[in-house]
């Protein structure tokens, strides 16, 4: 019974071919181009509706883009299609 065990432990490893390749990198670039239109969509959110002429506004979004700056989402999506 133990010897059952270990043989259906101990399987054969997957060949990765080409073509399984190609399909991931396609699938991690494009992961990689949603999350860039989810932070630009973020950024634009931060910035609509413009008050140009009230400091304050200017302050608070100059804040929250400096915030968001060394925002992970948008990291991780240029690493993604860089692959």
């Amino acid at each position: 019974m133990n010897l059952n065990l270990q043989k259906t432990i101990y399987k054969q490893p997957i060949e990765i071919t080409e073509i399984i390749e190609n399909r991931s990198f396609s699938l991690l670039r494009l992961i990689g181009y949603i999350l860039l239109v989810f932070s630009l969509i973020d950024y634009i959110a931060i910035i609509t509706p413009p008050r140009l002429t009230d400091p304050v506004w200017e302050f608070q979004t100059m804040s929250r883009l400096v915030d968001h700056a060394l925002d992970k989402v948008s990291e991780i999506g240029i690493n993604f299609m860089c692959l």
